[in-house]
């Protein structure tokens, strides 16, 4: 199991033009969870005394993921065994930011898999209610 608690809240930074912005509850594209390394970047709650520090830019929003519900996620590994990834989160701290983490799976998610993840991440995502809404 990765370095990150259970019960920690993940932040993650959302732009407006990957989201609808009108409710109070995260309406999100996939696309808000895109990363080329297949790794998607959060920031640990715990590791913040606002959840503006985790703004890009003052226009987007923050949405929120408990760690222990992003690793009960499951996904089929149809290539080889095991049959299924395992999804964690695991601290990466940055120079410039010390509540990095990132979302990872063993194996290494394929392109269609990892599609299937941010799919997952959206809908856990739209449990929870914006901590920061974007301005539109």
């Amino acid at each position: 199991m990765g370095d990150v608690a259970n019960d920690e809240e993940l932040y993650r930074n959302v732009r407006k033009s990957a989201c609808r912005i009108d409710d109070e509850v995260p309406q999100l594209s996939s696309t808000a969870f895109n990363c080329p390394q297949k790794k998607p970047s959060v920031d640990r709650a715990s590791h913040r005394t606002s959840a503006a520090e985790s703004q890009k830019s003052p226009s987007d929003g923050i949405a929120v993921l408990i760690a222990e519900e992003v690793r009960a996620i499951e996904l089929a590994n149809t290539d080889a065994p095991p049959n299924n990834y395992v999804i964690d989160v695991w601290a990466r701290p940055l120079p410039e930011n010390a509540a990095h983490a990132q979302i990872e799976a063993e194996p290494d998610l394929t392109g269609s898999r990892f599609v299937r993840l941010k799919e997952r991440l959206v809908l856990l995502a739209a449990r929870r209610r914006w901590v920061i809404r974007p301005k539109g």
